[in-house]
């Protein structure tokens, strides 16, 4: 986060001649920035220029003559419209004249190639648009996630969308790792559950404790699926029960070549839980269900 506009006072945020000034070196050193082509210095002029607006005072956005002014200095400006301009006809006309919207949602998303970040200085209304969000997904950049710890589209995303679970599973199926972004209140709902393992079934991974810890589902969802075995609840590994219900469900799941180290269930609290799973189905034939 820019802290030389996060941390500038209220009087600051809301006076025009200084947010002007603000905007228009901050779009000039990002201008000199592009021609330089280095990543790093790309993204921190953006979110420079960004946050320029993103910190300015909600009575600035709703005022239409500051507005006027920001959007033809930088027609990204539009996206911090406040919601007394949106209807605003003079705002409209110069909107719909140079298709600013689109222009600026498309610079953001070509940003988003770069790094993600540049999401937190977008507007909310933004963070809330189900179609730029679904397409901010797709110019991730998986593998600045996976060596640089970048962060996800959906981390920025607002918290109306991450329970909206239309939303959510439109995007559990480009990836079942969204699902970790969802809501509790989603994570927690089995209805939804079972409709994001119908995309993908290691999305059954990122849901509730209290699901995975759920006899009845997993029951179910084991009984279509043998392979989500693996995602069983610290709770159920223990359950005698439930285990038998399993090796009923099917006893082809015990596999032979499976090495058994452990008889004591209570012991595996020791080992990895993936590593522990496994064991697991090997385990049944020794904890006196036969």
């Amino acid at each position: 986060m820019n802290k030389n506009f996060q941390d500038i006072s209220d009087e600051l945020k809301n006076n025009k001649e200084f947010m002007l000034k603000a905007i228009k070196e901050s779009k000039l050193v990002f201008i000199s920035t592009l021609e330089n082509n280095d990543k790093n210095d790309i993204i921190k002029a953006a979110e420079e220029n960004l946050s320029a607006l993103a910190y300015a005072s909600d009575e600035l956005k709703n005022d239409k003559e500051f507005m006027l002014e920001a959007i033809e200095e930088c027609y990204w400006a539009s996206v911090y419209l406040g919601k007394n301009l949106k209807n605003d006809e003079d705002i409209q006309e110069i909107i719909n004249d140079k298709q600013i919207i689109s222009l600026a949602k498309k610079f953001i998303l070509e940003l988003i190639k770069i790094s993600t970040s540049v999401l937190q200085y977008v507007s909310e209304e933004l963070k809330s648009d189900k179609d730029f969000i679904l397409q901010a997904i797709e110019q991730e950049n998986y593998s600045l996630q996976i060596f640089e710890k970048e962060k996800s589209c959906l981390e920025y995303a607002s918290d109306e969308l991450k329970n909206d679970k239309e939303f959510m599973l439109k995007a559990i199926e480009k990836s079942h790792l969204y699902l970790q972004y969802a809501s509790s209140e989603i994570k927690n709902d089995k209805e939804f559950i079972l409709k994001a393992i119908e995309k993908s079934e290691l999305a059954l991974k990122y849901a509730s404790d209290e699901i995975k810890n759920d006899k009845e589902f997993m029951l179910k969802t084991i009984e279509k699926r043998c392979s989500l075995l693996k995602y069983v609840g610290h709770e159920l590994i223990k359950d005698k029960e439930f285990l038998l219900k399993i090796k009923q469900i099917n006893s082809n799941i015990i596999a032979d070549d499976m090495i058994l180290e452990f008889n004591n269930i209570s012991q595996w609290e020791i080992l990895d839980k993936d590593y522990r799973i496994n064991c697991f189905i090997k385990t049944l034939q020794y904890t006196g269900i036969r």
